[in-house]
This record gives structure tokens, sequence and C-alpha cells, in this order.
């Protein structure tokens, strides 16, 4: 398979994921918060980054949600939908808790005042042959249009 037409696929793939992650009102108008991923606590976060992963390394993704409405979000979720392959671990951290089976399930549920944010930390590590892989991640409240941020590791086939 060509790398454009992989491209595609894998584009068409992370669409399809993310519209079933979502609820099903999902999808009009403006995101509620906006959510951007960065390499290093301090920034600088963006909606997409690339990385580049050996065999048995391990690396911290740092996500962050903020409420860009004039008033507080009593729930926001955050959820990773993606499908890790045999040989990639992914957990989530907020602060030290680790929240991964949350926020690979049904979402990790928290408030956001007006202008504030939240940030969490995704821990990845490649433990078997290494591919392409797109760590990506959906944030917002229920019912509510969603914000993407993602990762796209040893290939940029995450760009669409």
């Amino acid at each position: 398979m060509g790398r454009s037409s992989r491209r595609g696929v894998i584009a068409v793939a992370l669409v399809a994921a993310a519209a079933i992650a979502l609820p099903a009102s999902a999808g009009a108008g403006q995101p509620d918060v906006s959510l951007k991923v960065a390499k290093q606590k301090d920034g600088p976060y963006r909606e997409h980054v690339g990385a580049h992963m050996d065999l048995n390394q391990a690396k911290d993704f740092y996500w962050k949600v903020r409420n860009v409405t004039d008033a507080k979000l009593t729930q926001v979720l955050i959820i990773d939908g993606a499908k890790y392959p045999p040989g990639w671990i992914a957990r989530w951290f907020r602060g030290e808790n680790n929240i991964t089976s949350d926020v690979r399930n049904a979402g990790y549920e928290f408030a956001l005042g007006v202008g504030k944010s939240k940030i969490f930390r995704s821990h990845l590590k490649a433990t078997k042959a290494i591919g392409p892989l797109c760590h990506d991640a959906a944030a917002g409240p229920p019912e509510t249009s969603q914000s993407f941020a993602l990762v796209s590791i040893n290939d940029p086939v995450c760009l669409f």
C-alpha cells in the first residue's frame, strides 16, 4: 500500500473511531473547550505534534483542556478512543493519579471554571515492533461538539 493511500485509510479509520466515541448529538457548533497537546508540560501546546519513539522507549505527552466559554462547565470529559496495536502501552494521569481506565472507557469527568484549564499526562511505551501510531484524545461536555488533539508517532500519517 502506498504512503498516500495509507494516509487516506488511517484518516478514515480515525474519523470513524472518533465518531463512535462521540455522543449522537455531538458535531454541531464550536466546542466549549480547547484541547491541545505538547511534548513538555510547559509547552508549546498545539492541536498536533509529531514524535519519534524507538523500541522499549517511553514518552510522556501533556494535554491541556481549556474552557473557552463564559460559563463554568460542570461536566467535561477527556476520552482516548484509540485502538492501540500489540506492543503499545498507553496510560493516562491527572497529577499522580492513574486515570487510564476512565479515559479509555467512558471518559474522565471533571469541571472547568471560566477561562480555566487542566493538564493531563499520557505515557506511551513501545514494547514490540515499532510502526506508526496515532495517539489522540477528545474533550468536551457530553452532548456538545468535541475538541481533538493528536500525536503522530514515527510517521506523519495522522495529518488529515
